[in-house]
């Protein structure tokens, strides 16, 4: 099930926008984050509790479509920003992100990671592209914001550029969570006992926080 996260996470989705901020957030990782001070665990050797897993990113089910470039993805975000912050900076007026479970497969099994819409999830991800100078698609921006409750025209009259960030298959990412294994519905006829019934991992959000990454200094980690 899609889950859509308006509005509030406006600060907390922006931090990772703009200029240098991701350096910011490679650095804050760095010094207090479990995706950083965990190690990892194999996923077909985890059990139960507090996990971190890295591998490779699978869409799962209907998949997402990130709304300016269409991209193919499990996850996606859009911040919208304009002149006039402090010191002549950039305020950001707009967030939007919209995410569903995903697989991630680090070559000794699959895990779902389950992301519920009550979920405060601490996405660190990287851009795939420059932020764009909205002038140049003012009726698909109109659209974009008519179909989330804002009003056309919201960002027109000052310079303004939009962000938007997607997780797309094949991503290496990692995740930091509560893992628990469930019978694998994907297996469950290949044999054996009901004691024997093969398992799968699912990571789900821990104390309501799911941590997400994926930056090459923390996927890298081990």
């Amino acid at each position: 099930m899609i889950d859509a996260i308006v509005g509030a996470e406006l600060l907390a989705g922006a931090l990772g926008v703009m200029g240098g901020v991701g350096a910011l957030l490679e650095r804050q990782l760095r010094r207090h984050d479990p995706l950083v001070d965990v190690s990892r665990t194999a996923i077909a050797e985890a059990k139960g509790g507090p996990v971190k897993i890295v591998g490779t990113l699978k869409i799962v089910g209907e998949p997402l479509r990130a709304p300016f470039s269409g991209l193919t993805c499990a996850y996606w975000d859009v911040t919208i920003s304009q002149a006039g912050g402090e010191e002549g900076g950039t305020l950001d007026i707009f967030y939007k992100r919209m995410t569903s479970d995903f697989l991630v497969d680090d070559g000794t099994g699959p895990a779902l990671v389950k992301c519920p819409p009550n979920a405060l999830l601490d996405f660190a991800i990287r851009g795939n592209a420059p932020a764009w100078d909205l002038r140049n698609l003012p009726a698909q921006l109109d659209w974009f914001l008519s179909t989330y409750g804002y009003t056309p025209g919201l960002v027109h009259g000052r310079p303004s550029t939009y962000r938007e960030r997607a997780l797309v298959s094949g991503e290496q990412v990692a995740v930091y969570g509560h893992g628990h294994r469930e019978p694998d519905p994907d297996l469950a006829a290949s044999g054996g006992t009901y004691r024997e019934r093969p398992t799968r991992l699912v990571v789900e959000p821990l104390d309501s926080r799911l941590r997400l990454s994926n930056y090459p200094s923390v996927v890298g980690r081990q």
